[in-house]
């Protein structure tokens, strides 16, 4: 059992924890663009994975085995020389 000095050292901590982390939480929701849905939809990983030094793009219905489907993040993913980024065309 928790003496009567704990616990409200307890609860001023939690209270201190949540003027903290709310509104750190409601800027995260307004500011950041979390769309959960269009990333799942889209079948687009978070990042792009070299093979053998090549990224392959290609669009989001591609069936011919791409790592990536955004040109941007295919750059990003390039971290030295030597890399190949391979753009198949849409449909």
């Amino acid at each position: 059992m928790l003496s009567v000095k704990n616990k409200k050292l307890l609860s001023n901590i939690i209270i201190a924890f949540l003027v903290i982390a709310l509104p750190l939480f409601v800027w995260a929701v307004l500011t950041q663009r979390f769309d959960v849905r269009k990333r799942a939809s889209s079948g687009e990983p978070s990042i792009c994975i070299p093979v053998n030094k090549t990224i392959t793009v290609t669009d989001v219905w591609g069936t011919d085995g791409g790592t990536c489907h955004d040109i941007q993040t295919a750059i990003d993913a390039v971290v030295g020389d030597g890399y190949t980024i391979l753009i198949n065309k849409s449909r």
